[in-house]
């Protein structure tokens, strides 16, 4: 639902010190003033200057692109990256030190989610650990729920090797609707 998501953000940049219509004038231009969340999902990544208010559209997402808004970022060996959410899980990537390139480094999609109607299904988790970007997932794999664990050296690449699974976890439940 946009509303609430709207009341969150709002409360959150004013208590940064934005006024109510800073406040307003950013949700509006992420948003391209719409808040129709059922119909046309337009979640973005935005820069905005905490001294100026200067504000700067990174990466807006199209409609058809199924991601419904982004839930988790982390830092890792200067770039930035960011977690999104919809029927795609992705991670994306940007560099800041190269004029906030953007790039996808990670890209799940789930085609069965009967399997998956009782988990958070996509990535969960996104954590820059020692020399490596971690990131936990819940996907469906042979007909069953399985949470897996993968982590990188160099995302960029879009290689990810899998570090643990539900197997590993001695199948423990480590996975579920709780968010």
């Amino acid at each position: 639902c946009y509303n609430p998501i709207y009341g969150i953000y709002y409360r959150y940049l004013t208590g940064l010190g934005f006024t109510g219509e800073q406040a307003t004038a950013i949700l509006n231009t992420v948003y391209n003033g719409a808040w129709n969340h059922s119909t046309e999902l337009k979640p973005g990544i935005f820069r905005i200057d905490t001294k100026t208010g200067d504000i700067k559209m990174i990466l807006q997402n199209n409609p058809s692109e199924n991601c419904s808004g982004y839930r988790m970022a982390a830092e890792f060996n200067d770039k930035l990256y960011f977690v999104g959410y919809g029927t795609s899980s992705t991670v994306v990537e940007i560099d800041p030190n190269n004029n906030d390139t953007t790039k996808i480094v990670y890209n799940y999609t789930e085609t069965d989610y009967t399997i998956l109607a009782n988990y958070a299904c996509g990535v969960r988790g996104l954590v820059a650990l020692d020399d490596e970007l971690i990131m936990s997932t819940a996907q469906a794999e042979n007909g069953k729920a399985v949470a897996k664990m993968f982590s990188s050296t160099d995302p960029s690449s879009g290689e990810w090797t899998e570090i643990a699974n539900s197997e590993t976890f001695d199948n423990l439940p480590a996975l579920g609707r709780m968010d």
